[in-house]
């Protein structure tokens, strides 16, 4: 089903796209039937969710065994669950003790994270239609996470290696909106980039590795198989910040467990993952905007006979049809408005401004009755010109 790039594109994204995508392009005026098939086998919890999207599942049916199942006999709130599951994975598999080591590698989540427009100012501004990016953004709100990278980077030297510049280059430039881009650019700039097989020798600060590291080591009678979330990618990025003695700073949280579950215990600073959201703010992303102070001049034009004294709007959603710019509606729904005004002893009936109102309503009456004459005339033609075909 893809690259899913560490959050970018779930599964149940791709669902929802493939549905929707169903939906606009019939075939033989019948809409087509969409199935994913998993060669490798899904999980149940999975299977059922693409499901209920009305999508055929063919492939074999894994019992889910993950922390989540805990959690969920606990709890009917999915978002719940899953944040308490996030925290848990935060405290349990980063590792203690580490903030004497001045060298970090960079995990491509890490980067994602840190440049993302979500994690720089727009978690406030958008509400996405995408459960992931929704959730992302309102955790992001309760937990920032660029603080937090700040300042566990402060005082210490970043590295990473070659296939996760490559990587996180790769997918910037695919998924990414330009100020990601470009702060991609400026963040890649303090970062040292080493070849994947480096060690502690290639690195500017002293050769020698914390004790940490001894538990460890990578050696051929101790090593971890690609296959489930052990991936090919990400065992080159967390060996070599193995070899370079180097904490390294990951939401990859699946790996690190199921490293840990073979008996490998990566040095890791595990932070939650953000998605790369700029492009997804400007096709699916609900214009917010919050705590909006209304000017003293609001009502003027009106001709009211009050004028504001304070006014306050809670909440503005302004909803784009990005797909449909000309045909749909853009809806405004505005929450929480609290208005002061007082009268307003200046108001005066103008004639002149009263006439100019009503001859643009009539012009308006006008064009409408215009544009069905128009409308009619261009059926007529279509009419002669089907009756005169053979």
């Amino acid at each position: 089903m893809g690259d899913a790039s560490y959050g970018v594109r779930s599964v149940i994204d791709q669902a929802e796209d493939y549905i929707e995508s169903a939906r606009l392009y019939p075939c033989l005026f019948q809409i087509p039937k969409v199935v994913f098939v998993f060669i490798n086998g899904v999980g149940n919890n999975l299977a059922t969710k693409i499901e209920s999207f009305g999508i055929k599942v063919e492939g074999t049916r894994i019992t889910d065994v993950d922390i989540t199942e805990e959690i969920d006999e606990k709890s009917n709130e999915n978002s719940v669950q899953t944040e308490v599951t996030q925290n848990m994975n935060n405290l349990e598999l980063s590792t203690p003790n580490i903030s004497h080591i001045t060298k970090i590698n960079l995990d491509v989540s890490a980067m994602l994270a840190y440049v993302s427009s979500v994690t720089n100012g727009s978690a406030d501004m958008y509400e996405f239609s995408v459960h992931v990016l929704a959730q992302q953004a309102k955790w992001e709100r309760q937990r920032p996470q660029k603080p937090i990278l700040d300042s566990f980077f402060e005082g210490k030297k970043l590295y990473c290696c070659q296939t996760a510049k490559d990587n996180f280059i790769n997918i910037v430039n695919t998924v990414g909106g330009l100020n990601e881009k470009k702060r991609a650019e400026d963040f890649l700039k303090r970062i040292t980039v080493l070849p994947d097989n480096a060690t502690a020798e290639n690195t500017i600060e002293d050769s020698d590795k914390d004790e940490l590291f001894k538990n460890v080591q990578l050696t051929p009678e101790k090593s971890l198989s690609v296959g489930g979330k052990i991936r090919e990618r990400s065992l080159i990025i967390f060996t070599f910040g193995d070899r370079i003695g180097a904490v390294t700073v990951t939401a990859n949280d699946g790996f690190v467990r199921s490293a840990k579950q073979q008996g490998i215990d990566f040095v890791v600073f595990i932070h939650e993952s953000r998605a790369l959201t700029e492009q997804k703010e400007l096709t699916k992303g609900d214009v917010k905007l919050t705590n909006l102070v209304l000017k003293q001049s609001a009502l003027d034009d009106l001709d009211l006979p009050l004028q504001t004294v304070y006014g306050r709007i809670g909440k503005l959603v302004l909803k784009i049809p990005w797909k449909n710019l000309y045909g749909a509606a853009f809806v405004i729904n505005i929450e929480d408005i609290y208005l002061l005004a007082s009268p307003n002893q200046q108001v005066k009936f103008n004639a002149v401004k009263e006439s100019l109102k009503q001859f643009e309503a009539k012009k308006r009456e006008i064009l409408k009755v215009e544009l069905a004459k128009k409308q009619e005339a261009e059926k007529g033609k279509d009419l002669i010109c089907e009756n005169q075909t053979f």
